[in-house]
């Protein structure tokens, strides 16, 4: 059975050798997070006129691809700091960024001169999936990393 608290909680004994305690690195990453996710909304909901993009092709579609990286690269960070989540978790995340997108989507579409565009919600679910894919890199690259990966087999979750 999926245990999300166990999931997405990370380990509260686990030192990342930052020397910040636990509670202040999920309080930091936790404001930075929510402020992020609100710029996200407020970029796209906001009316205002778009910017005139001249000749760069497909721009909208790379704002839509790093936002959305970066939703989920802090998603991961906030749940599970540079610790290594199981991949369960990175699923999670990236559900949570594709759900997301969908209302993103959907919503823009009662916001005058937005629209609701497929290849931008694409592009949301190209840029969740890389945002883990950085947080997995980074986390590979952190103090203690062998025994950071926690493996589906050795998961008390089953």
């Amino acid at each position: 059975m999926l245990n999300l608290p166990r999931i997405l909680a990370p380990n509260r004994s686990y030192d990342d050798g930052s020397g910040t305690s636990w509670m202040a690195r999920v309080r930091t990453s936790s404001v930075l997070l929510a402020a992020y996710w609100l710029a996200i909304f407020l970029a796209t909901h906001v009316r205002r006129p778009m910017p005139s993009l001249g000749d760069i092709t497909y721009l909208d579609k790379v704002a839509h691809f790093v936002a959305f990286a970066g939703l989920t690269t802090l998603m991961a960070w906030t749940w599970h700091g540079r610790r290594a989540p199981p991949v369960r978790a990175l699923i999670v995340c990236w559900a949570v960024a594709a759900l997301y997108g969908i209302v993103d989507e959907w919503t823009q579409s009662f916001v005058p001169n937005r629209r609701a565009d497929i290849v931008d919600y694409l592009a949301d679910l190209a840029g969740a999936a890389f945002g883990l894919v950085i947080h997995a890199g980074w986390s590979a690259l952190a103090p203690g990393r062998a025994s950071n990966w926690e493996s589906e087999a050795d998961s008390p979750t089953r």
